[in-house]
């Protein structure tokens, strides 16, 4: 199976005034711990950009966009959605985004290469710890990492979704060209 990481494009609206700290811890929503909490009527602010919002935001926490968060549920019925607003002041206008509860996996090959402060230098992951889940984020980096099973990417490039990058990821037993080499 071949797994992509989602992320927001780097053309894209970001939201420019830190969430909540609550928020900003990137294990805050896994699926156990958006399940216990109540209904969340979340309200960030965004910077004054006039530039659109990508469907899906993944920094500081990862929301999706209504069209990302009901194709989503169609491939995992166990995902666990919040809504937040985000506001514009200076277009008065806000829009509607879910933060995403989703299962962390451990699910690293021994193959993978972490920098000495222990960020990713080169991602792969094992198949077999994975299951199949379609949509999760990673647990053991310090970066963010939304992952996408291949149908689910597919699905997210035949919609007219906006600002999203995927970037495929090299699996256990596998290695993967791009620009600068083998990843």
């Amino acid at each position: 199976m071949e797994y992509f990481s989602l992320k927001s494009g780097e053309h894209t609206g970001r939201l420019r005034l830190p969430a909540p700290a609550v928020l900003a811890n990137k294990k805050l929503l896994t699926k156990e711990q958006a399940g216990q909490r109540d209904d969340m009527n979340l309200v960030m602010q965004a910077g004054g950009s006039t530039e659109r919002y990508a469907d899906v935001i993944t920094s500081p926490v990862c929301l999706v966009s209504n069209e990302i968060k009901e194709l989503f549920a169609k491939y995992d019925k166990t995902l666990i959605f919040k809504a937040c607003r985000i506001i514009r002041e200076k277009r008065q206008d806000q829009a509607l985004y879910w933060l995403l509860g989703v299962e962390e996996l451990d699910c690293l090959a021994a193959s993978a290469v972490f920098y000495p402060d222990k960020r990713i230098k080169h991602l792969v992951l094992d198949p077999a710890k994975i299951g199949n889940k379609p949509i999760f984020k990673l647990a053991e980096t310090l970066e963010m990492f939304l992952v996408v099973r291949l149908d689910v990417a597919e699905s997210l490039l035949r919609r007219l979704t906006y600002g999203i990058e995927l970037k495929r990821i090299a699996t256990e037993g596998e290695e993967i060209e791009d620009e600068q080499g083998p990843v």
